[in-house]
């Protein structure tokens, strides 16, 4: 696990688990897997939840820096069972959610409140990223595990959003094999998230005690 290159290991499998699953199956078959409340979702937030007990119960970094860790799974896990979207009408990080008359404005201005709350949460946990851009550079396994993971969050979004995006943009519709697999890895890549941030916080406690990654100098 403390080989910097070991990220490549759940990358393979869950990659090759997707192909063999896409091929095999029926599309109709498949995407029962993958769909949201299905199999691969709920997978992914036992795995948070998996990382958020290995992340408190670890010796590295600081109790503080454990628990704010913790707190941003927690976030992540919430957002994959949508609970962004539960207690409003629509998501309520969308903007355009707070141009709509759909809910009462109290309700938009609560929904407002905690989004900033969880946006402060997100800025001030970035600064120890700091850290992790500095062991980068000395090729530390976990900071290159982190960097893979701040990688696959924006793709995910973009196999998620892009034929949504196209449509209304272009007026293009993908067709439905594209789509199929875009469903298949855009599940697949939020699974690896939360697999990847377990792998860091393992390669973290792993790494020689005499060394201080810089991470943990900044907590």
């Amino acid at each position: 696990m403390s080989n910097r290159f070991a990220f490549l290991l759940p990358i393979m499998i869950v990659a090759i688990t997707t192909l063999t699953i896409g091929l095999s199956l029926e599309p109709a078959a498949a995407k029962l897997i993958y769909q949201e409340g299905r199999l691969v979702e709920n997978a992914t937030v036992v795995i948070y939840g998996l990382a958020i007990v290995v992340a408190l119960a670890v010796n590295r970094p600081n109790l503080g820096l454990r628990c704010h860790t913790a707190l941003v799974l927690a976030i992540m896990a919430g957002r994959e069972l949508d609970l962004h979207k539960s207690f409003t009408t629509e998501s309520m990080f969308k903007i355009s959610y707070y141009m709509k008359p759909h809910d009462p404005v109290m309700i938009r201005v609560l929904a407002g409140c905690l989004v900033l709350i969880l946006l402060g949460v997100f800025l001030s946990y970035a600064r120890h990223l700091k850290g992790v851009w500095r062991n980068l550079w000395e090729g530390r396994a976990h900071a290159i595990t982190v960097a893979v993971v701040l990688v696959t969050v924006p793709v995910s979004k973009i196999f998620d959003s892009s034929p949504r995006m196209v449509h209304k943009f272009l007026g293009i519709d993908f067709p439905d094999e594209l789509r199929f697999w875009l469903l298949l890895s855009e599940e697949s890549l939020e699974l690896l998230i939360p697999v990847l941030i377990l792998l860091a916080v393992v390669q973290y406690n792993l790494s020689t005690a005499t060394v201080r990654p810089a991470i943990h100098k900044q907590a």
